[in-house]
């Protein structure tokens, strides 16, 4: 089982997540040795610790781990209603919550991805969200990998230098949130920019403001707008490039594989999705 955890969040809070999750061993990039040893170091318990680089004090590389094992020869069945990841939310009202997600849960949200955004084994896809987010590993990532296509991975999100990969390897598919939009706008290499190979943008979060809407109208593209949760894997509804302007605001319909409803305070419920409580079934 897969914890991604969010290397932005103070010791004490991974601490946490560690506990709760139950996890058995910590992977950390060699850049962030201090702060694991620190988490760890929080939890009053012994956990491995692995780098994914080279072996340092206190974490053998996990490359070398690799070297020293023997092959695994067994088979272990998993079914679609497996545990596969626990992703953590905000906790804005206590703790944060582990969001229990299946196989299904994945493999489902990635189809309705591929079908939704048409999603081609050409597409080249540039990844500067952070992957413990899980808009970033199921709504990217997970139906990338799937299809097939290419993953431009970042470490973190610097408009100059996305704008300058974009332009270096012919990305065709962008996803963030409006503020990534608007920040690439706002970079003085903006206009000079070849973003001709563009030819999807998904975004969620919030509604795209309409300027927003307009920079990127001038350069030929729209976007698709998404809603979801954690708990959904994530998505739920998508709105359309060709409805981004005359909808701009709303949620969009439910996605290919979900059926949404929105329930009303008396019990009684009608096909839509609203502002408010709306309903997705598994296994989104």
């Amino acid at each position: 089982m897969f914890v991604p955890l969010n290397t932005r969040l103070a010791p004490g809070e991974i601490a946490y997540q560690l506990e709760d999750s139950g996890a058995k061993i910590l992977l950390h990039d060699s850049g962030l040795t201090q702060l694991a040893a620190a988490a760890v170091g929080n939890l009053g318990a012994d956990l491995p610790r692995w780098s994914l680089g080279e072996s340092q004090e206190g974490a053998p590389g996990l490359q070398d781990q690799i070297a020293d094992a023997q092959a695994w020869d067994q088979d272990r069945d998993v079914a679609q209603e497996d545990l596969a990841v626990i992703l953590y939310t905000s906790g804005t009202t206590g703790e944060p919550k582990g969001a229990c997600l299946t196989h299904a849960n994945l493999t489902w949200n990635a189809f309705n991805v591929l079908v939704d955004f048409d999603v081609a084994s050409t597409d080249v896809s540039l990844q500067i969200s952070p992957m413990f987010h899980v808009a970033s590993l199921g709504m990217c990532m997970l139906p990338v990998l799937l299809k097939g296509a290419t993953l431009v991975v970042e470490p973190k999100f610097i408009p100059s230098r996305a704008l300058e990969l974009i332009e270096k390897h012919g990305i065709t598919w962008l996803a963030g949130v409006p503020t990534t939009y608007q920040l690439l706008t706002e970079d003085p290499a903006w206009e000079t920019t070849d973003i001709s190979t563009v030819s999807k943008m998904t975004c969620g979060g919030s509604a795209v403001p309409l300027r927003v809407i307009e920079a990127y109208e001038q350069r030929g593209l729209r976007f698709t707008n998404c809603y979801g949760m954690t708990e959904t894997s994530p998505g739920v509804t998508t709105l359309p490039p060709d409805r981004s302007r005359e909808k701009a605001g709303s949620s969009g319909s439910p996605s290919s594989g979900p059926t949404s409803a929105l329930w009303i305070p008396w019990g009684r419920q009608r096909p839509a999705v609203s502002r408010e409580r709306s309903w997705s079934p598994v296994p989104t």
